[in-house]
């Protein structure tokens, strides 16, 4: 754990009274140069005060308290640490120790940066010539069709609106991870849904020659919630 974790170990007034190497490492810092310092001495000046506070109204209840902490090293660089701070109490009292173990997830970070960057890119890039098909194709479906044409026209307006949906799916998905996720019950019919999917599939299997049939299981409601 020594040679893995960063560790750190404080005091009743959390002074540092011990770290490992691998703090010195992150922290720029020699061993003699943190004891005796304040345990936030690590955390970045933009690091939101009231997580820190929240962190220590915790700790001080002698509950284990476990985030992600945004540091600075020696020369100003920031870096994200996860970190599980164990407080040490005795008889119910005010915690007499603290115990730090924590580890570098800065790349990890980033790579979250990188794909949340990635996916709204994506979905504007996409959104935006999905909506001009989807507009285009309802204009040109309320012009003189055939039979044929109509059928194709609303294949399209399908395969788009499914298209479309399954870029707002990636973008929840973010938002699911990040606990921002909002659930709404609504009433939906299976069949239509079912029968849109179908439509699209049903071209690519009479391309390759396959019969493509749809058949529901009577137990299938019409509606569900």
């Amino acid at each position: 754990l020594d040679n893995t974790a960063i560790l750190v170990l404080a005091d009743e007034d959390r002074l540092i009274t011990y770290v490992n190497q691998k703090f010195c490492e992150k922290s720029g810092m020699k061993r003699d140069e943190a004891l005796g310092k304040h345990m936030d001495i690590l955390r970045a000046v933009d690091i939101e005060e009231d997580k820190l506070q929240n962190m220590w109204a915790t700790l001080e209840q002698g509950i284990v308290w476990q985030g992600e902490l945004l540091n600075a090293h020696k020369a100003n660089q920031a870096w994200w640490e996860e970190a599980v701070i164990y407080p040490f109490c005795s008889n119910g009292s005010k915690p007499y120790q603290y115990l730090s173990i924590g580890s570098d997830v800065t790349q990890f970070k980033n790579a979250v940066q990188i794909k949340d960057q990635f996916l709204a890119n994506m979905s504007h890039e996409l959104r935006t010539p999905l909506h001009s098909i989807y507009s285009l194709s309802n204009l040109l479906d309320e012009t003189s069709l055939s039979d044929e044409q109509s059928n194709y026209v609303e294949n399209i307006l399908n395969a788009t609106s499914i298209l479309m949906r399954m870029v707002e799916d990636m973008l929840d998905l973010n938002k699911i991870e990040k606990g921002q996720i909002r659930f709404q019950r609504k009433i939906f019919n299976p069949r239509i849904i079912v029968n849109s999917l179908a439509k699209m599939f049903r071209e690519k299997a009479k391309e390759k020659k396959l019969n493509f049939t749809l058949q529901y299981d009577p137990s299938v409601p019409e509606f569900v919630l």
